[in-house]
């Protein structure tokens, strides 16, 4: 008989699990027996969370969507610079902005 499959459970099953233990709502036991995960896993991932929180509150992390908006204008501020006449980058070495070629970048 082979091993068991792992299971994966998602950022926001993992918090509403610690959420459970730390409002007193279910026992780390039955948490642990309901979900199929070892103790420790839950009070690695309530240790996580508390990080995050921490990191969170003294302003060290920055949110995921000012990540993406970030990625977002520099995206749009290629295609500009494409549409513009320089069909590359300045880091992108090819000879296209000193020719005529066009093509597309990786």
């Amino acid at each position: 008989m082979g091993r068991p499959t792992r299971r994966q459970f998602t950022p926001k099953q993992k918090l509403e699990i610690v959420l459970q233990l730390q409002r007193g709502e279910k026992q780390l036991t039955a948490l642990a027996r309901e979900h199929g995960v070892d103790h420790t896993t839950i009070y690695r991932w309530r240790d996580q969370v508390q990080a995050a929180a921490l990191e969170a509150l003294a302003g060290q992390r920055q949110a995921p969507d000012a990540a993406a908006e970030a990625r977002i204008r520099e995206l749009r501020s290629t295609a500009r610079t494409r549409v513009r006449g320089n069909h590359c980058p300045p880091s992108h070495s090819c000879a296209c902005s000193a020719t005529s070629v066009t093509h597309s970048s990786p």
